[in-house]
């Protein structure tokens, strides 16, 4: 079996590949008759490489699994890992698991999208009924209960590297990554950081051209994600952040602008 890989060795080495190639080609521009043979060649051993690095996701995704006792030996593990690959190379598969992931994974499997289902379901089930308080409230704010949906959308949240900071906001203020909202939330608090001066209706436009939506979709959505918060958050990270307590709901623009200033403060 190959060894894996991590990201960083890989992102490394093609950067030493990379650096290499831009001094043959510089030493090739008297012979400019060689050049395109050559960056042909060394563009097909970066191809290459870059294909390496999924070696080191899929190694974060199996220490991810493993982080929850689902080891290889168990059958929830292959299918688990392989919805979670999935999600991160088609991220409109987060949320649809029925209609999208059973179908492909029991494909791969030679097996039924019920049995699929199933199994991921008990796997999940079962090992969130063991693991540490501490540790199920680092990813479901210590829920026993989460559907297959929301494990994988968490998971592959967590492990995309953008915008690291909002996901640990955002999922303390328990919003979870298989809410539509989520998604448009985020972003609008991104473009907050980063257009402080935009008007709410303009951050709307913003995130609706990002996704295809319409504004009344990014509003509608973004509500329910923030009524959702309000009953699920951390009742001491809430306050941190809104300076006060939940008895009252914050409109959507005082949820994103109190989250975009407290990053801002980080």
């Amino acid at each position: 079996m190959t060894e894996l890989k991590t990201k960083e060795e890989c992102i490394t080495e093609f950067e030493e590949i990379r650096t290499r190639m831009d001094e043959i080609l510089k030493n090739l521009k008297k012979n400019p008759d060689k050049v395109e043979t050559v960056k042909a060649k060394l563009d097909d051993i970066l191809e290459n490489l870059e294909k390496k690095v999924g070696y080191g996701k899929e190694e974060e995704i199996c220490n991810c699994l493993k982080s929850f006792q689902i080891y290889p030996n168990i059958k929830g593990y292959a299918y688990l890992k392989t919805a979670i690959e999935m999600c991160l190379d088609n991220p409109s598969y987060i949320g649809m698991v029925t209609k999208r992931i059973y179908p492909a994974v029991a494909t791969k499997y030679n097996t039924t999208a019920p049995r699929v289902e199933g199994v991921m379901r008990a796997t999940i089930k079962g090992k969130l009924a063991k693991a540490s308080k501490e540790f199920r409230n680092k990813f479901f704010m210590d829920r026993e209960n989460v559907t297959v949906s929301e494990f994988i959308a968490v998971i592959v949240e967590f492990l995309k590297e953008d915008d690291e900071t909002i996901t640990e906001i955002l999922h303390k203020l328990g919003i979870s990554a298989n809410f539509k909202g989520y998604y448009y939330l985020k972003k609008a608090i991104i473009f907050t950081v980063e257009s402080p001066n935009d008007s709410l209706q303009s951050i709307y436009s913003k995130v609706a051209l990002e996704y295809g939506a319409t504004i009344q979709q990014v509003e509608r959505n973004i509500r329910h994600a923030i009524e959702v918060s309000n009953s699920r958050s951390n009742h001491d990270f809430y306050v941190e952040i809104f300076g006060k307590e939940k008895s009252r709901k914050p409109t959507n623009s005082e949820y994103i602008s109190a989250v975009a200033e407290y990053i801002k403060n980080k």
